[in-house]
């Protein structure tokens, strides 16, 4: 059984990857941080399943063969374990074709990488749309050394399969999960999604355990139709929705342990006063609707007006976590809000 992996996830959520692997790793396993801020690599002696990490976007089984230049992954000392990991996911997967990242594809030693590959496992090189990812890269690890990469998914981890629908501006799944993550989830929770959008928020936190009370808001009511179903794929049944604006939504019988939102930001989107607007209801709503100590977790790319904000309701809001993070092109925040008792 091979032991090193190559955790790879959006660049800003290492502290939250980091801590959710712990959780399940035991203290036989070795967590070793690396040069970038995107992965981790992981000595693995337990049983973990690391697939079942909500925060990465994916898993693979890591070889580092020592030597300056690629030919080095074809000495047999290298290239037998890197073999036998292949057909391991071949059997596994019933794969029929593989590709391969590597710098210089179209030199001789890349294209005679390739061939050995498929003249061993069976496997056919389809360029773009093989079936197994394999990468090949200058270490990252060691000097003078190559690592191998095999990604123990057809698909990346981030894919879900309640998404049924693709939505514009819908929150990546793993983004969405180390929101839940931070919030400390547990089976009391009243927990409420502010302009919920397709639902992405509200299926994590329903995946991530049960709750007391989940509760999606949103305005738009096709919007809403497409949050329902991706719901409905993702077998959730105790999610309540409402189709509200949070300017106008009005709920006195419920007080919110956690409140997460991933509202608007651009002024293609709104225009700057009604940005400006729409986010001071959030937080105001927010601060009528919680409990003490509740978490308040906002996802967003409005910097200047979350730190106007920030300051405004600092009598109400303790920020104890900001993460910025990667998203399709964008670089929005994470914050992450605890209410004060006052």
């Amino acid at each position: 059984m091979h032991s090193t992996y190559e955790l790879q996830f959006l660049d800003g959520l290492k502290p939250i990857v980091r801590q959710e692997a712990l959780s399940i790793l035991t203290k036989k396993d070795r967590l070793i941080d690396s040069r970038l801020s995107d992965n981790l690599k992981l000595k693995l002696k337990s049983n973990a399943k690391l697939e079942t990490l909500k925060t990465i976007s994916c898993v693979y089984s890591l070889f580092t063969c020592n030597g300056k230049k690629p030919t080095t992954i074809l000495g047999d000392v290298n290239l037998k374990p890197i073999l036998a990991e292949i057909n391991f996911f071949k059997e596994k997967f019933n794969l029929d074709s593989f590709r391969l990242s590597i710098p210089g594809k179209s030199t001789t030693i890349a294209q005679t990488i390739i061939e050995t590959i498929s003249n061993r496992t069976g496997l056919e090189y389809v360029e773009d749309t093989g079936k197994l990812l394999i990468r090949a890269r200058k270490s990252i690890y060691a000097d003078d050394s190559w690592d191998v990469l095999i990604r123990n998914s057809i698909f990346p981890l981030s894919r879900r399969n309640w998404r049924i629908h693709d939505f514009r501006g819908a929150v990546n799944a793993n983004i969405a999960s180390a929101m839940i993550y931070m919030s400390q989830p547990n089976k009391n929770d009243n927990f409420i999604n502010l302009m919920s959008g397709s639902g992405t928020l509200l299926i994590e936190r329903g995946l991530a355990m049960p709750a007391n009370k989940i509760i999606g808001v949103e305005s738009n009511n096709n919007t809403l139709n497409i949050c329902r179903e991706n719901i409905e794929a993702a077998k959730i049944e105790n999610i309540k929705l409402y189709n509200d604006d949070i300017r106008t939504l009005k709920i006195e019988d419920i007080k919110f342990d956690t409140i997460v939102s991933d509202p608007p930001w651009g002024e293609t989107i709104l225009n700057k006063d009604e940005l400006k607007n729409l986010y001071y209801c959030l937080f105001e709503l927010s601060n009528n609707i919680s409990n003490p100590n509740a978490n308040l977790i906002i996802l967003s790319q409005e910097i200047k007006l979350m730190e106007n904000l920030i300051t405004k309701f600092s009598s109400s809001w303790e920020l104890v976590n900001e993460l910025r993070v990667f998203q399709g092109g964008y670089h929005p925040h994470i914050y992450h809000f605890s209410k004060k008792s006052n």
